[in-house]
């Protein structure tokens, strides 16, 4: 298992430059895709909530 190990860590591994902006922008589209799906799902609910009370 060592030896396993040895060799895995031996494998160089090569990141662009960027790496980190990258990442920030992939964490920041994330954030914004899950208050968009947030924002859509309330909306969907008040117009729910609307047409119930007022359609009914």
């Amino acid at each position: 298992m060592p030896l396993l190990y040895q060799k895995l860590t031996e494998i160089p591994v090569f990141f662009p430059k960027n790496t980190d902006k990258l990442v920030s922008k992939k964490i920041e589209n994330k954030i914004s895709d899950r208050t968009k799906k947030s924002r859509q799902k309330r909306l969907l609910l008040l117009f729910k909530l609307i047409k119930e009370t007022f359609f009914t």
